[in-house]
């Protein structure tokens, strides 16, 4: 979850979509539609695993060939060039997306620390370009060696990951509920989790999943900030209230009864596909439905839009 929270609400390629829209309500419509697209990430992600696994079998090596194999083996191959250039345009797609956001982080946050010259925007337009190139030439260097990892491209970029996303959402997560925590905490509570997280996965190879390290990392990033916070502390961060855009910040009338139910769907879905459901004999799929409908009606009635609660 905490992984998930650094991807969607902290990632600089999917926020800046969305502080990219005219208005709020189309920022979090935006943020709505892609979050129903995620409940969709069972079939998208789990089911061409599990179709490699019963069709291909076990023992591939490395394992990232299991779906290229599997797509080679199923589909006919006048189709095949055509999925390949999907594929291709979707992977291109992500990979300009991250360089700019790469490219965004470096020349706002980085440059003006490094160099006290000022640069007018199309200045930085330009020094932004170079620094894409520059980027994209390191990672299409470094990409290929990915392959020589025994646990697969996926599982070795998510650990890597560990290092940067953990600490940056317990940053947000003090930023948020905390106003007197200094960026010198921050950066102390950085640092040792750089070094807890390299020893426990890498150095000692403690024999825990990964993901339950970050998990636990998270809640010592944040309570070590805080009781640092106690000690090395700011004047209160005071909130600017000036629309200097002067963007429409009206929320979407359905912000509220759309959120609730989309948390509500993802719940029954992974109740849906648990023991409770489909992932036993004795499951009661049809029983996970019926709670699910009857609990989305209470949902549109409670949360409905006030202006429509009045007409009625």
């Amino acid at each position: 979850m905490v992984v998930h929270f650094f991807y969607w609400t902290t990632n600089q390629a999917i926020v800046q979509r969305c502080l990219g829209a005219k208005d709020l309500a189309s920022g979090q419509k935006g943020i709505l539609i892609a979050a129903l697209f995620l409940l969709t990430l069972p079939i998208i992600l789990n089911l061409p695993g599990l179709l490699s696994f019963h069709i291909l079998g076990e023992g591939l090596n490395p394992i990232d060939t299991s779906y290229p194999l599997l797509v080679n083996k199923v589909m006919p191959t006048a189709l095949q060039g055509f999925f390949i250039a999907a594929l291709f345009g979707a992977i291109l797609s992500t990979f300009n997306s991250f360089l700019n956001s790469a490219a965004t982080i470096y020349c706002k946050d980085l440059l003006p620390s490094i160099s006290k010259k000022q640069r007018t925007e199309q200045e930085l337009i330009v020094y932004a370009k170079k620094v894409s190139t520059i980027m994209a030439i390191v990672t299409m260097i470094i990409g290929p060696l990915l392959m020589f990892g025994t646990d697969g491209i996926f599982l070795i970029t998510k650990r890597f990951a560990g290092f940067v996303n953990i600490p940056i959402v317990a940053l947000f997560a003090v930023g948020l509920f905390n106003k007197t925590v200094s960026g010198l905490a921050a950066r102390i509570a950085l640092l040792v989790h750089v070094v807890l997280y390299f020893s426990i996965v890498w150095v000692f190879k403690v024999k825990i999943n990964f993901v339950y390290v970050m998990g636990g990392l998270f809640v010592f990033d944040v309570v070590l900030m805080l009781i640092l916070g106690q000690f090395l502390k700011r004047e209160p961060y005071v909130e600017n209230t000036i629309n200097k855009g002067d963007v429409d910040l009206t929320n979407w009338k359905y912000i509220k009864v759309t959120s609730v139910s989309l948390i509500l769907g993802l719940i029954a879905l992974y109740t849906f596909l648990s023991p409770v459901g489909l992932a036993s004999p004795d499951g009661n799929p049809m029983l996970v439905l019926e709670v699910y409908a009857v609990l989305q009606l209470i949902v549109l009635i409670v949360f409905r839009p006030k202006n429509e609660q009045s007409e009625h």
